[in-house]
């Protein structure tokens, strides 16, 4: 009879066990989330967004030349200045014409040479490349991105 009851007492601290053990797996997955994210931005470093730039049938040595003169334009430098690129592309989702044209990505070589572009970009009140509008962004992950627009009327409230 001892026996039965401590197989009952057992199964009853049971739940108890299996509800701590699942705040640990949470715990220690949301650990591992921001890990992924924190190395997902780092692969992300020396990467710029730029929205507004018409889309069109360029090859991605065209898209490097355009990006040059933009890049070129906004820290006042001379066509010789070397901006050098480890790839450009559009990003990727699907091309419509209804829609806005898709933002272009960029990697650069040089790290301190996009900080640079941002810094001058962000003290500029515009940019404008052959009648386009355009805006400059770090490139971050989804997950950082979705945390700032959480944390956004927060920051509103603070910066007032």
């Amino acid at each position: 009879m001892g026996h039965v009851e401590a197989a009952c007492d057992k199964l009853r601290g049971s739940p108890a066990t299996a509800e701590k053990t699942q705040g640990t797996h949470f715990e220690l997955m949301r650990g591992m989330a921001l890990h992924v994210e924190d190395l997902d931005n780092r692969g992300r470093c020396n990467n710029i967004r730029l929205r507004g730039l018409h889309e069109g049938e360029k090859t991605p040595a065209q898209l490097q030349t355009h990006l040059k003169e933009i890049f070129l334009l906004i820290l006042g430098q001379e066509p010789s200045a070397l901006i050098e690129f480890v790839r450009a592309h559009c990003a990727l989702r699907p091309k419509g014409p209804q829609i806005a044209p898709r933002d272009i990505m960029c990697c650069l070589t040089n790290f301190a040479l996009k900080e640079e572009i941002l810094r001058q970009a962000r003290d500029r009140p515009s940019i404008t490349y052959q009648t386009c509008s355009l805006q400059l962004f770090p490139d971050l992950s989804p997950a950082t991105l979705g945390y700032r627009r959480t944390l956004k009327p927060l920051t509103r409230i603070l910066q007032t």
